[in-house]
């Protein structure tokens, strides 16, 4: 739907376990993406836990970018704290 999206399906952990595999460990996860539907967009908490799990399951540095309708931001997590950087698109 508009407002929520579920990665149940096997087929995308497959798919990226199959890439990294190919490619002998080089290509690896760099984060995840999304969209909502305002103009400057926010993490939910929803995002925030996700991210965590994300996060305790990989041993990298992640980023994780949520694209709204004006804006995008970046996030990641530095010394066990969420930072953000908010690119409006005109700047780009």
């Amino acid at each position: 739907s508009r407002y929520k999206f579920s990665k149940t399906s096997p087929n995308h952990q497959k798919f990226a376990d199959d890439y990294f595999g190919k490619s002998s460990g080089f290509i690896s996860l760099i984060g995840e993406w999304h969209t909502h539907p305002e103009d400057i967009p926010t993490a939910s908490y929803v995002d925030i836990e996700s991210w965590e799990k994300i996060i305790s399951d990989n041993d990298d540095r992640l980023f994780f970018l949520i694209v709204g309708l004006r804006a995008g931001r970046f996030y990641f997590r530095e010394s066990n704290k969420w930072q953000s950087t908010l690119i409006y698109f005109k700047d780009v």
